[in-house]
């Protein structure tokens, strides 16, 4: 498994964006989304991973699950997280929410004691 660093955590904004798929629903605005940026170990490549999904003209985003969390404690749990695939086409944003999904397990095992 190849290992990632966070780099640093951007918002994005793309103006007149339409959602929605049908002519009660639809509407147009700004459309805010966060961008992690992940540093490949070996290589030194960085990678701009959205955080977030469309789906039928809605926007899901994933930053809700990093309410709460210290981003700088979770980018260095990343150091030694194992879990990113091989192949840096082929990760996403879900392989970062389990990534956070692990650390907030460690916390509370830390958290207990």
């Amino acid at each position: 498994m190849a290992k990632y660093f966070l780099v640093d955590v951007v918002e994005e904004v793309e103006e007149d964006v339409e959602f929605g798929t049908c002519e009660l629903c639809m509407f147009v605005a700004d459309h805010r989304y966060s961008v992690f940026i992940m540093k490949n170990a070996e290589t030194g490549k960085e990678y701009p991973i959205e955080m977030g999904t469309w789906s039928w003209g809605d926007y899901f985003d994933d930053m809700t699950h990093f309410i709460g969390v210290n981003i700088g404690d979770f980018a260095e749990f990343l150091h030694t997280y194992n879990g990113f695939p091989d192949n840096p086409k082929e990760l996403t944003h879900s392989d970062i929410v389990y990534a956070l999904w692990e650390y907030e397990e460690e916390q509370e095992v830390e958290n207990e004691y």
